[in-house]
């Protein structure tokens, strides 16, 4: 019995504790981020693309920060749909205008890889891959995405000038090292 008790009281903590955090998660999405994902999820691609685009000309005009870093958010969102479109020019664009809009390091790194990335396998300008990809190395080298640039980088540079890789990657290393 008093095992029960005790089982059931712990039980009701946990529950409360999980109510607490899930209380606790932040701000709400804003309406017009909401509408755009419901537009999205019904299937209205034009009506999600025209509510995202509205939402990032408001994020440039302004300038202002939204919660849940949605600038952000909604660059990195109309990226990928311009790559599921196979809209190469326009998803390279968005992705580095995430970057430039997040105040998140991991979605910044991720931003940057991701537009080297499609430099690279997509628009086949390594010259742009290969910078875009040194510039995510040497400003996150704590991020995941640092790795996956590093990666790309020397997959590019290697064979252009494979002893110029060799030095760069010296350079770059005790720098990074931590």
């Amino acid at each position: 019995r008093g095992r029960d008790r005790r089982r059931d009281h712990e039980g009701g903590v946990k529950r409360i504790a999980v109510l607490f955090l899930c209380g606790c998660s932040g701000a709400p999405l804003p309406a017009d981020f909401k509408r755009a994902q419901a537009r999205e999820a019904a299937l209205d691609d034009p009506g999600a693309l025209a509510a995202y685009h509205a939402i990032a000309e408001e994020c440039e005009r302004t300038g202002k920060r939204r919660p849940h870093d949605d600038c952000a958010l909604v660059a990195v969102r109309l990226a990928e749909l311009d790559e599921a479109g196979a809209e190469w020019p326009a998803a390279e664009a968005a992705w580095l205008r995430a970057a430039g809009v997040t105040h998140e390091a991991r979605t910044a790194a991720r931003a940057l890889e991701r537009a080297a990335d499609v430099a690279h396998a997509q628009l086949h300008d390594d010259a742009a891959a290969d910078a875009l990809a040194w510039r995510t190395v040497e400003s996150y080298p704590d991020e995941v995405a640092g790795g996956d640039a590093l990666q790309l980088a020397i997959r590019i540079d290697e064979p252009r000038d494979w002893q110029a890789l060799a030095a760069r990657l010296a350079a770059l290393y005790p720098r990074v090292v931590r």
